[in-house]
């Protein structure tokens, strides 16, 4: 999703930076916990299934997961934790790509607070949630 932002400082702009790094981070270590979580029960999943294998149980009849696509999307029926594990190790490899984006972004902007003094709005530029273009006007 792309959007234009107006700011009425550089400063106000650094601070919505710092926010959403903040939210990022606090995310991801809810995701993390999460993770955690899912890892255990993942593993005790399959725990279970090399036991039930090895006293002759097929693996299908174990779980009865039904995945099917439609429209470009993937439903999953009846999701066993191993689902749960790689579409929520999708979400931290997103969420700690992003912090790494908008941290390196954050630093290279630091030298722009020498505008302050300067009567400018700023208009950044989003794409994804990540300014790709600042227009500084000077007023």
């Amino acid at each position: 999703m792309a959007e234009l932002k107006v700011f009425n400082t550089v400063s106000e702009f650094i601070k919505a930076i710092d926010d959403q790094i903040a939210k990022l981070r606090s995310d991801l270590g809810s995701y993390l916990r999460d993770l955690d979580n899912i890892r255990a029960k993942a593993e005790r999943l399959l725990k279970l299934e090399e036991t039930l294998k090895k006293v002759g149980v097929r693996k299908e009849k174990i779980i009865e997961t039904k995945e099917l696509s439609l429209g470009g999307i993937s439903i999953v029926i009846n999701p066993t934790p191993l689902h749960d594990l790689k579409i929520l190790e999708d979400i931290v490899k997103g969420v700690q790509d992003k912090l790494m984006v908008l941290e390196n972004i954050r630093k290279n902007i630091e030298p722009l607070r020498a505008l302050e003094d300067v009567e400018a709005k700023v208009e950044a530029y989003f794409k994804d949630g990540v300014p790709t273009k600042l227009l500084i006007r000077i007023e």
